[in-house]
């Protein structure tokens, strides 16, 4: 009996955590450059010593950012940005360089580019990206990233990639951090006036919420009977003892 309360109660934090990062990714289905975070499972055994009576029960083994590229859709806003392939744009916080994949950019009183947070936005030199007040009207960026103001070389942006994605950690407000160095990307096509789409799919996302909402139901109310039965049984034993 005991068993069968922990195996419920590991099923009910891992079907909770799911049922929080799925929530998450519907709450940022229109949320431009977002990636789906995924949770993995797997299977912990925790009767090895005896084959014949198996026991076991699903944990989370970690979670997983999907990269894949969200759909395009055209603003015609010339600081409006879209990556197609490898990239993540660069920006300078206060706790140092981090990285972006949704290029909604403006320009601060400064003329400097910005992105939601009024972080710079910086070049491949690592410099905030600052224009001449004339050259406001006439921004073009190039499908390498190059930036022309007013039919004028200005800078590169920097987009880069990691050797291994998965360090990438989603710290909030789009942005993620990593705990290896980026690497210049060479992979990539840069769409000016437009946004690449959260990659979350609405179909699959509702219905891994929903079943995950009845799942955790279940657990929990098996969980409850669980514990009344074990709440009868100590009164039953009780009761044979007077």
């Amino acid at each position: 009996m005991f068993n069968a309360s922990y195996v419920s109660l590991a099923n009910v934090v891992s079907l909770f955590n799911t049922l929080t990062v799925e929530s998450n990714n519907i709450a940022n289905l229109t949320t431009s450059g977002y990636k789906e975070v995924k949770v993995i499972h797997e299977e912990f055994d925790i009767n090895k010593s005896n084959r014949e009576q198996k026991l076991s029960y699903g944990i989370d083994k970690a979670t997983v950012i999907d990269h894949k590229d969200g759909a395009l859709e055209i603003t015609n806003r010339q600081l409006d940005l879209a990556l197609n392939g490898e990239g993540y744009f660069v920006v300078m916080t206060p706790l140092g360089e981090r990285y972006r994949r949704s290029g909604k950019f403006q320009l601060n009183e400064e003329s400097t580019l910005v992105d939601e947070n009024f972080y710079p936005v910086v070049g491949d030199d690592r410099q905030p990206i600052t224009f001449q007040p004339e050259d406001l009207s006439d921004i073009h960026i190039d499908n390498g990233g190059m930036i022309y103001a007013a039919g004028q070389e200005l800078q590169a942006l920097a987009v880069v990639t990691f050797d291994d994605l998965n360090t990438l950690e989603l710290i909030g407000n789009g942005l993620y951090n990593s705990n290896t160095p980026p690497l210049i990307s060479e992979n990539f096509n840069l769409i000016q006036g437009a946004l690449e789409k959260s990659n979350v799919s609405p179909i699959h996302g509702l219905t891994t919420l929903v079943n995950t909402q009845r799942g955790t139901e279940l657990s929990v109310g098996f969980m409850n009977d669980i514990h009344n039965l074990s709440l009868h049984t100590i009164k039953t034993m009780v009761n044979i003892s007077k």
